[in-house]
């Protein structure tokens, strides 16, 4: 229920208030996120597809860590699919008819919802194998958990996403172009804003920071060879998370306060324009995960092409490790 993707062009709700004098300030905005859209899909989708291809490779060899990640990897190409569309609407429109701006706002939320909840069961997933240290009788339990999770999660995110395709239609615009709006407006705007603020961003952060403390402490005091890089992994994850998410929110936080009264006045404008940077950095989040997995351990990094592997990897890392090493080079690849 965020306030402006499908109104990016348009974009928020007091952008009908700009004259037509700000079209080419609002052009060139359109012809930025255009361009970020287009490199964000060409980066995210050969990774995540080559991730999603070794995970369905490895079905008989599967744990519970490497299902989140399939779900997590089925998430972002969701996503991803998305962008090209929304890429050719900010240079020219909505062209592709109302049913199709329906499917493709569902389709959006339904891949950024589902980010954040698996991403934050892979979290809670790696807190339990790592800081409690399950035993190897309660495996079959924990996989059972996480299937049944899984399905669990994917119906909240089906049902939080159905507000979008309920609520999106097309419109004429200001400049005779058609858009892709939502219809939301008002107090049911806010509350969705301020849910979508919790729920899907503050929630699983506080999670994901808690899972990723704990077993940093863990690591820090294995004396395991590579637990530097492992720290780094573990920090990486966070931070990214935080840096793609948290100025989107602050953004979207603003916009509600504006939408309750004469808060910020003269500040529309300012918010659109901000709006523009964040949310372009908040979408490139899709190609984080396999940036992270492939190249921040081995289990997936292997199977890249000799020839690259040679060029990413320095002779230490294809080293042989020992059956304890192994544990922490495997935990990063899945987180």
């Amino acid at each position: 229920m965020e306030y402006s993707y499908e109104n990016a062009s348009d974009s928020t709700q007091y952008y009908d208030n700009y004259s037509t004098q700000d079209y080419l300030g609002n052009f060139q905005f359109g012809l930025f996120s255009t361009v970020c859209y287009s490199l964000i899909f060409c980066l995210s989708l050969p990774g995540n597809c080559f991730l999603l291809y070794r995970l369905l490779q490895t079905r008989g060899q599967r744990t519970a860590s490497d299902f989140l990640l399939l779900n997590l990897t089925t998430s972002d190409l969701i996503f991803t699919l998305t962008l090209p569309f929304f890429a050719v609407y900010h240079l020219h429109g909505w062209l592709f008819g109302e049913w199709a701006c329906r499917l493709a706002s569902g389709a959006f939320f339904l891949g950024l919802y589902s980010y954040m909840c698996f991403l934050t069961a892979l979290s809670v997933d790696r807190y339990v194998a790592i800081v409690l240290a399950v035993s190897t009788s309660i495996q079959a339990r924990r996989r059972f958990c996480v299937r049944l999770t899984t399905a669990v999660l994917w119906v909240f995110c089906v049902a939080a996403c159905l507000l979008e395709v309920v609520y999106s239609e097309t419109s004429d615009g200001f400049d005779g172009e058609i858009r892709c709006v939502s219809t939301m407006q008002g107090n049911m705007e806010v509350v969705g804003n301020f849910l979508q603020i919790f729920i899907f961003f503050l929630l699983p952060f506080l999670v994901i920071t808690f899972c990723y403390v704990r077993i940093c402490a863990i690591v820090s005091h294995s004396g395991l060879r590579g637990r530097n890089k492992s720290m780094k992994l573990i920090w990486g994850i966070v931070v990214g998370f935080f840096v793609c998410w948290a100025p989107y929110n602050v953004v979207l936080f603003l916009h509600s306060l504006r939408l309750l009264g004469d808060y910020m006045p003269n500040m529309d404008e300012a918010l659109s324009v901000a709006y523009y940077i964040c949310h372009t950095l908040a979408y490139s989040h899709c190609c984080l995960n396999p940036l992270l997995h492939v190249f921040g351990g081995q289990k997936y990094r292997r199977y890249l092409p000799s020839s690259f592997c040679s060029f990413c990897l320095s002779k230490g890392n294809q080293r042989a490790i020992s059956h304890t090493s192994q544990t922490i080079v495997s935990y990063q690849a899945w987180v």
